[in-house]
C-alpha cells in the first residue's frame, strides 16, 4: 500500500499563496488516486507583526477544519512549531 505525504504550506504575510492552497489540494486530490494521505496546513511567519499579516490564525483554523487536516503556525525563523508539524507528520502515517 503506498502513502502520500504532503504539507500544505503558505506565508501569513501573502494573501497570494494563501490562494494558491486551493489549486494545491485540488491537484493533490487528482494525483493521489485512492492512496490514504498523511497531511497538515501551515501558515509560516508566525513570527511577524499583526500588521504583516495577510492571513489570519482563525482563517488558517478553518480551512483545516474544512479540509479535515491538522493545523500549525509556524517560523522557519524562530523555529516555532517546526518540530510539532513534522512530529504530527509522523504520527500520521504511523497510524496509517
Amino acid at each position: 500500500r503506498q502513502m502520500c505525504i504532503r504539507d500544505r504550506m503558505y506565508s501569513v504575510t501573502s494573501r497570494a499563496s494563501w490562494n494558491e492552497l486551493v489549486d494545491m489540494k485540488e491537484q493533490l486530490d487528482r494525483v493521489r488516486d485512492g492512496r490514504e494521505t498523511a497531511t497538515v496546513l501551515v501558515g509560516n511567519k508566525c513570527d511577524v507583526e499583526d500588521d504583516m499579516r495577510a492571513v489570519t490564525e482563525e482563517s488558517g483554523k478553518q480551512r483545516a477544519q474544512q479540509w479535515g487536516t491538522q493545523f500549525f503556525e509556524c517560523s522557519a525563523k524562530t523555529t516555532h512549531n517546526v518540530h510539532e508539524t513534522f512530529v504530527a507528520l509522523v504520527r500520521q502515517v504511523l497510524a496509517q
